[in-house]
């Protein structure tokens, strides 16, 4: 068997469920992302125009909506959304693992031991798949991360500021 059709030969089983619960965490990274990238517009109105539509008036009117509740709102919701994709990252060497695990009891449990070899490279896939899919969303969490983080650094010295000119209009 070449590796190709190797590594490919449990996708029906247990590599599926792999790949199936892949496209469920880039479909979670992709919500991350968008809640992420909203939040940073609306904390950075000044630096993102897009297409130049929106005048000093309209980002002015926007930053006067940003309220201590909206911006904790928003940093809840990314955040939540981003802890999520950042746990569902860290099962897929563990998914890899239980796929080679059972891959592994099924082949001792068998009675023939013909294409033994064969049958020994099919069960460490899960493990390969795991390992790559847990690389990809590693590289994917290195993209998002920065701005989130930028983000709770934004949205605390604008609460600060908000809190500060609360005490001075007091």
């Amino acid at each position: 068997m070449n590796i190709i059709s190797i590594l490919f030969s449990n996708i029906l089983g247990f590599d599926g469920i792999i790949f199936l619960f892949a496209i469920g965490t880039g479909l979670v990274w992709r919500y991350a992302k968008r809640s992420a990238d909203d939040f940073y517009k609306k904390m950075h109105p000044t630096s993102y125009a897009p297409d130049f539509d929106h005048t000093h008036e309209e980002i002015s009117r926007e930053v006067e909506e940003m309220t201590e509740t909206r911006i904790l709102e928003m940093r809840i919701r990314t955040n939540k959304v981003y802890t999520i994709f950042v746990n569902l990252v860290a099962i897929f060497p563990l998914l890899g693992i239980l796929g080679t695990v059972l891959s592994l009891v099924m082949l001792a449990s068998e009675a023939g031991l013909s294409d033994i070899t064969d049958k020994f490279f099919i069960a460490l896939t899960s493990t390969f798949w795991g390992i790559i899919f847990s690389i990809v969303f590693k590289v994917c969490d290195a993209l998002i991360s920065p701005k989130i983080e930028e983000n709770e650094r934004s949205a605390e010295a604008f609460m600060d500021r908000l809190r500060r000119s609360d005490r001075v209009s007091r």
